[in-house]
């Protein structure tokens, strides 16, 4: 409500030049001039200088002790905060206990987002810290937020590296929203397989679940990946079939080849191993199901390869799941072309 000031006398001094510090709810918290002394409007438009726990009615002004709930006029003195739902005087805009604005729903966008806020600075505050502790609450944490914790990878990217496999994870759940940190991650990739060369493959699998969580369409930077097949054991070709997520088929004009012999190193269902899912070269079969979907992305890029492939092999599985994967691809193709 707007304020205007009449002969206001101060309590202490009499001086009547008081200012305005600011609106309350009944009318106005006024400074002196002469004395400093802070006072407020009362009933009957007094200046009150008030004591330490007491209230003033914001209906009619009238000055009660800290411990009343409600006024002799009826009208209440306190109500619970609208998010710690602790009682605060209903004079008071922010909350005595927690911080919070009482004009703000904690359910609106508005309070959600100011919490979230909130949140990402303490999480901001934890990663710049040398403790280990609050560096790992940070990741869990940020895994948990998932793409709200986005304002952060800035942060997470500048992290020692001795904690890259969390710093991947934790983005790699931010997902999407991350995309633009894949040049640092492909940059830090590099660095650790130069400095830690007994965990290569550790770092690459690392690193590939990563992009492949932050997905958004295809990304040249996976033919980096795809390039370092041969150097990597066979459990990790899985995720190669996988990467056709984020590597488009112009990018990777050899990785037909690469998915070909996968299926053929991988054991079928046949075998004779095949109690623990894994057979004579020690490649789960789920590798072989990874590597026929990926054939099946590379579409018409991938048909060589595979009739290559077939001419050459003479197992009947083996042979049987190329020509499907042949037929898979040229069905497609057909149907695209007839919706043309």
């Amino acid at each position: 409500m707007a304020t205007e000031i009449v002969e206001l006398l101060c309590p202490t001094c009499g001086n009547s030049r008081n200012e305005l510090k600011h609106n309350t709810s009944f009318g106005g918290e006024f400074s002196c001039k002469q004395c400093g002394t802070t006072s407020v409007v009362v009933m009957d438009l007094q200046l009150h200088r008030r004591k330490e726990g007491e209230l003033v009615c914001g209906h009619c002004g009238r000055v009660t002790n800290g411990q009343s709930r409600f006024c002799q006029c009826g009208q209440a003195l306190k109500q619970p905060c609208v998010k710690c739902r602790k009682d605060v005087a209903t004079e008071h805009r922010i909350c005595d206990f927690c911080g919070w604005p009482q004009n703000l729903d904690p359910l609106s966008e508005r309070g959600q987002q100011r919490e979230i806020d909130a949140e990402l600075a303490i999480l901001g505050e934890k990663l710049a810290s040398e403790h280990s502790k609050l560096r790992n609450e940070a990741f869990e944490a940020i895994c948990r937020l998932g793409g709200k914790a986005a304002p952060l990878v800035s942060q997470l990217l500048a992290v020692p590296d001795e904690y890259f496999c969390a710093v991947f994870e934790a983005i790699g759940k931010i997902g999407p929203k991350a995309r633009e940190a894949i040049p640092v991650l492909q940059q830090k990739w590099k660095a650790r397989l130069k400095s830690d060369r007994g965990h290569q493959s550790t770092a690459t699998m690392v690193y590939w679940e990563t992009l492949l969580a932050i997905g958004g369409g295809p990304h040249p930077v996976g033919v980096d990946l795809l390039a370092m097949l041969p150097q990597l054991p066979s459990m990790a070709w899985g995720y190669a079939a996988a990467s056709l997520k984020i590597v488009g088929p112009e990018h990777c004009p050899t990785a037909a080849d690469y998915f070909v012999e996968i299926v053929l190193r991988t054991p079928s269902m046949r075998d004779e191993d095949r109690d623990d899912g894994v057979g004579t070269f020690g490649i789960p079969y789920l590798v072989r199901l990874q590597a026929l979907d990926a054939l099946k992305c590379l579409r018409e890029s991938a048909l060589p390869a595979l009739k290559r492939a077939v001419a050459r092999w003479f197992l009947g599985d083996v042979r049987d799941e190329l020509r499907r994967c042949i037929d898979a691809i040229e069905k497609n193709l057909e149907r695209a072309r007839e919706k043309e």
